[in-house]
């Protein structure tokens, strides 16, 4: 009835994989519910709500966010909470509630495993209490898959569904598969299949890079929900400015605010948002050109270096935020996991 999504480091894709997969199973007919028991932050209540509220409006939930996320504390408050009868009464009490008239009800995980301690004691802890098949997402490329592996095996044993491998190169997937296949299998582990490096489910609109880096938006207000797939920084030289930013596409183009030629040059390629830093005062060419081809610009008085350390923060702790991604995801998933074992969830 329930199956945890849990994942080996932060920021893996156990979000991306956990509501890719209601979303799958909801196509097949089956009644899917979903809960988050633990979310372990320091942004507050307000960030894993707009998380949940995005959740419960993909999958269409009747339940109240209070009953799809319990608990919502700082990794110091866990220890204590996590072992308590009380919130394993809770949790019991909310699973009740959700799993009504459904097929399956899709858990999602806190944190990484990789941190050990005291989440990889509440990820053991929910999947008990929950008595749930756990399936586990990890990001292509650890150096140390096997203590991984190892770790994992220990840490949830017969209850260990699978693991899921995310973030994998197109030109590699076939390669890929066949290793991983090979690896999974001696360690008597199912591999359920590869997730590829798609872009579109890295992305972030220019919304969210207007509110974390507090710029001002100069035009074309309404188009902030677009999702940008690509950052490309005006060069240092302007020869063939134009052809160098063609080479992308859904792109956001940071570019100083009195390299004009840059801008112009990134605004004659499609182009989905423009952002100038520094304290120059944009110029109103830029500025009408932009409005006419329909991109949004931002500006702020940070410098180029600072703002894209803040760009890829900002990509890394990017939630699942746009319905296209999810169901862009959900469609992808009879070519990338095995449907077998996805089906015998439900």
């Amino acid at each position: 009835m329930a199956t945890c999504v849990m994942s080996w480091e932060e920021r893996a894709g156990k979000s991306v994989l956990g509501v890719g997969l209601a979303k799958y199973m909801q196509g097949q007919g089956k009644q899917v519910g979903y809960i988050k028991p633990v979310a372990v932050t320091a942004n507050g209540i307000s960030a894993v709500t707009g998380d949940v509220e995005f959740v419960k409006q993909t999958l269409s939930l009747e339940e109240p966010i209070a009953t799809l996320v319990l608990s919502v504390m700082d990794l110091q408050s866990l220890s204590g909470e996590i072992d308590s009868e009380e919130f394993s009464e809770k949790l019991k009490a909310a699973l009740k509630i959700v799993s009504k008239g459904k097929d399956i009800v899709f858990v999602e995980g806190c944190g990484g495993l990789q941190q050990g301690g005291v989440i990889e004691q509440a990820n053991r802890h929910i999947a008990e209490i929950l008595d749930a098949k756990v399936i586990v997402v990890m990001r292509y490329g650890n150096r140390a898959l096997s203590a991984a592996t190892t770790s994992i095996k220990k840490c949830f044993r017969e209850r260990l569904q699978g693991v899921v491998v995310n973030q994998v190169p197109v030109a590699k997937i076939s390669i890929v598969r066949k290793e991983l296949s090979a690896f999974f299998g001696e360690e008597g582990i199912r591999f359920l299949g590869i997730l590829n490096e798609e872009r579109k489910l890295q992305g972030i609109s220019i919304g969210d890079v207007a509110d974390g880096l507090e710029a001002k938006v100069l035009c074309c207000p309404e188009l902030l929900d677009m999702v940008i797939e690509n950052i490309m920084v005006g060069a240092m030289c302007v020869d063939s400015g134009q052809d160098y930013f063609s080479r992308r596409s859904g792109k956001l183009v940071v570019a100083r605010s009195e390299r004009i030629d840059m801008q112009l040059a990134a605004l004659a390629t499609p182009t989905r948002g423009l952002l100038l830093t520094g304290e120059d005062k944009p110029k109103s060419q830029v500025l009408t050109w932009a409005e006419e081809k329909k991109v949004p610009v931002l500006s702020t008085e940070r410098d180029t270096l600072t703002v894209l350390e803040k760009l890829e923060e900002l990509f890394l702790q990017a939630r699942l935020r746009h319905e296209g991604q999810i169901t862009s995801l959900a469609s992808d998933l009879a070519e990338s996991l095995d449907l077998a074992v996805i089906q015998e969830l439900g």
